[in-house]
């Protein structure tokens, strides 16, 4: 009995844990995305455009890779950052379509913090479509969490 409760209690522990990191990793890049809105902006230049491809279990996912360089005050900045958060895993279409937005030699607003101009991003909001899959995940995990803890505490507490 008590080998089963710890059992219980440990993954309801592990698992509260994962679902607060996914859940965290989800609020960074909506909080980003919310002082991103403010940034200024500078035309740039997309330098560079490629998929990089993850195999998968089943088939494979496509990652947009963005290099785009811009200037401030003078000064040259290169980045890569698209958009909070940056998106990642897309089906081919999906992620082409975003290489194809932003191809070599493509003019390009840049949204870049002005307390760090290296700072920057090509989207200054949040993209909730993005922000979907692990708020789903944080939720089963959490959900799964409390599910472990309450059958393992004892009768009398429930």
């Amino acid at each position: 009995m008590y080998q089963k409760n710890f059992s219980k209690v440990f993954c309801g522990v592990v698992f509260a844990i994962a679902g607060a990191c996914v859940a965290c990793g989800a609020a960074s890049s909506y909080i980003d995305a919310c002082a991103a809105s403010s940034w200024n902006s500078s035309e740039g230049v997309v330098v560079k455009s490629e998929a990089q491809i993850n195999m998968m279990s089943r088939g494979y996912r496509v990652t947009p890779f963005i290099v785009y360089q811009y200037h401030v005050a003078n000064r040259e900045y290169t980045c890569d950052r698209i958009g909070f958060p940056n998106p990642a895993n897309k089906t081919p279409n999906a992620a082409h379509e975003i290489l194809n937005r932003y191809a070599v030699n493509t003019v390009v607003t840049v949204y870049y913090d002005p307390k760090n101009p290296g700072n920057a991003s090509l989207h200054n909001n949040a993209d909730f479509g993005e922000l979907r899959f692990p708020i789903v995940i944080s939720a089963i995990l959490l959900t799964v969490s409390i599910y472990c803890l309450s059958t393992s505490a004892p009768q009398k507490w429930r």
